[in-house]
This record gives C-alpha cells, structure tokens and sequence, in this order.
C-alpha cells in the first residue's frame, strides 16, 4: 500500500517538530501481555489507575492493529468492514468520508441577521442557546460528555466497556504513574502500525503492566488519512467546552494525540476519523 504524506501531515510535523520529546525507543517485539483478563470477551490490564484499560482498539484483532476510525459520537465507521486504512474506501453512504455535513446531530441554519451559514449539533452543543432558532428538542444539547448510545466502546463492546474521559487519558502520561515508551514492532503488515506507544505501570502493586497504543499514521478526514509514521489520536468522550469565545467552541472534542510519538492532549473537530481505546471501572 503506497504511503502518502498529506497537507495535514506536513502541518502535524511542522507544529511538533520544536516540542520536547520524553518517549524511549524500544525496537524488540513488547512481550506478551500476560496480565490481561477479559470483560465481555475483551481483554484488559489493570494499570493501577482509576479505570481498567482494553488492549486492544474497537475492530482490531490483536495489540498491533490499528482498528476501525470512529467521527465522535458516531459508533459505526463510515466506511465498509476492510477498509480502515485504504486510500480509496467504499464508503457505507458517507460519500463525503469524514466531513462536517456527515457528523451525527449535525445541522446547518440560515442566519438572516448575519447572512450566513450558522453549522450547530443538535446534540452536546451548549453553545446552542445563543442562537434563537436553534433547535432544543433533543434533551442532551447541553450534554458535554458522550452517553452510552453515541459511546462507540458502549455500542460495539457492550457490558461496562466506555470511552475514557480526558483525565482518565491524562492519568496515562502522568510521569509518577505511568513509563510512556516508543516501540517497533518486529514484523507488522499494517501500514504506520510498526510504530506504537508503550505505557508501563509504576503504581506500586501494579509495576510491570502495560498496555500498547498502534499508531495508523494519523486520523480521516474528509476522504483522506493524514498519514505520518508514529502519530495517531485517540477519542476521548468529552467535548472541548474550554474556549467559549473562540469560533471552534463546541464544534471539537478532547483526544489523546501521539505525533512522532510524543504525546499530548489537544482536541479536534467532532467529524474526523479516529480511534478508540475502550475502558471500564
């Protein structure tokens, strides 16, 4: 499969490329995850932290696959089974791949004040009630975390199974807790998954455990993947309400971003593809 290094990945390098880089590199196959147990009939790792994470992404068959590419609040791909990381996917009636139009609850209004386009969600959208005309019937506008139907690891894992909240992805790169790691899988015919981070426990009780996060190359959007070898981003289930007087105030969501693995918290708008790392209590 070709690799293809698009505008949004020359413009993911160029916002890294002076930000300090904390990860090791471990270039041998990790080891086998021999303190997994399962939930549902998926496996997990108890960190030590406030929630048990999967180790594996929704639609990946082992630790080393990138799986399935999630808009938030979407719980299907738009794209047709095999084809998460092709170039040209069939697409399941998303014609405009991972586009704002394609989001779940979006929609357009007509501001006649302004004369123009107002784009707004019907759901976890607070931002909603300056707007006179916006439409309030869904309870949930003013919602800012994912309930369990839009939830992607609720729907297609079932049980306790959840998306993790920002703090819950933070607690993951705080240093006391936890060892973030570079590594490379030895063989893998999974285009950007030879590189991945590696996160070991340093809770006492716990030292030792670890859990693996592939990189795709990056994330969709609109019919592309942004391509990168060492980046991903990975959905969390909280919308990014900390800016209120900026114009992107409700139309992004919080994620966890590895970009030449090293990672970061950032938010991104609610219609690109990503993945998801599932979690529980």
């Amino acid at each position: 499969m070709k690799q293809r290094i698009t505008f949004g990945s020359m413009m993911l390098l160029s916002c890294v490329l002076s930000m300090p880089a904390f990860v090791s590199c471990d270039k041998d196959e990790p080891e086998t995850l021999s303190s997994a147990a399962s939930l549902n009939g998926h496996e997990y790792v108890d960190l030590g932290l406030s929630v048990k994470w999967a180790t594996c992404n929704i639609g990946a068959a082992s630790p080393a696959q990138p799986g399935d590419f999630f808009a938030w609040s979407a719980v299907k791909p738009f794209y047709k089974p095999g084809s998460a990381l092709s170039e040209d996917p069939e697409w399941d009636g998303y014609t405009s791949g991972y586009s704002m139009t394609g989001s779940p609850y979006y929609k357009s209004y007509l501001d006649f004040g302004k004369g123009e386009i107002i784009a707004t969600w019907t759901r976890y959208f607070p931002k909603g009630s300056d707007y006179d005309f916006y439409d309030k019937s869904d309870p949930l506008w003013r919602d800012t975390r994912l309930v369990s139907e839009d939830d992607a690891a609720s729907v297609n894992w079932g049980d306790k199974w959840r998306m993790p909240t920002k703090s819950e992805f933070e607690e993951l790169l705080d240093t006391a807790k936890c060892k973030v790691e570079m590594y490379m899988y030895a063989d893998s015919a999974f285009l950007g998954s030879e590189y991945g981070i590696k996160i070991t426990s340093k809770v006492p009780g716990y030292e030792g455990n670890f859990i693996l996060l592939p990189t795709s190359g990056g994330a969709r959007q609109d019919k592309e993947i942004t391509y990168v070898p060492g980046t991903t981003f990975y959905w969390t289930g909280d919308l990014d309400i900390s800016n209120p007087d900026n114009d992107s105030y409700c139309k992004k969501a919080w994620t966890l971003g590895f970009v030449l693995n090293i990672p970061f918290a950032t938010s991104a708008y609610r219609y690109a593809g990503m993945q998801v790392r599932p979690v529980f209590k």
